[in-house]
């Protein structure tokens, strides 16, 4: 009877042993299921971003086409003949066309896309691509010139108070 009450003891702590171990197991699954599903989460945004980064280069580049481009400022022109902002300052400060300043100011909006889409996803970047965008935000925008001119017309008109200014903002601050 002592050899089997043992026996028995063996196999209960046996059975525990495995609940335990099996337990373990479900648990190291679900954190592999939570990585993997904040990995896909991760990618299906940078997927998601990419195309809307391709459809705006598209647009814009629409938009720079002459016949295009002509329609567009004969259509400002008529609903919006006295506004004053990027395009008159264009105008007025670089003696342009309009065409050439909504050239230019198209340009710049194009730049300024590419930079709210990488801000919406620097925290995926690694250091030296984050460095290299940073570099890239002041050397566009820091710098006496068009762009610099253009981005603080653009902000008090379009997009003060974004989280994108708040980053460029810091950036060419030197933070």
């Amino acid at each position: 009877m002592i050899g089997e009450g043992s026996s028995r003891m063996n196999w209960d702590a046996l059975g525990a042993l495995g609940e335990v171990m099996g337990a373990i197991a479900v648990f190291i699954t679900l954190i592999y299921l939570a990585t993997q599903i904040k990995h896909a989460r991760a990618e299906t945004h940078r997927a998601v971003s990419q195309a809307r980064n391709e459809s705006n280069r598209e647009l814009i580049a629409l938009g720079l086409q002459d016949k295009i481009l002509e329609a567009h400022i004969k259509a400002e022109m008529a609903f919006a003949p006295d506004s004053s902002g990027p395009l008159e300052m264009l105008m007025a400060k670089a003696a342009l066309s309009r065409e050439e300043a909504a050239r230019v100011l198209m340009v710049f909006v194009a730049y300024w896309n590419y930079v709210v889409q990488i801000v919406s996803v620097i925290d995926v970047l690694s250091v030296a691509e984050r460095q290299h965008f940073d570099r890239f935000v002041r050397n566009r925008f820091r710098r006496p010139g068009t762009y610099g001119e253009l981005y603080q017309v653009w902000i008090r008109l379009n997009a003060e108070g974004s989280s994108v200014v708040a980053y460029v903002d810091g950036i060419l601050e030197g933070n």
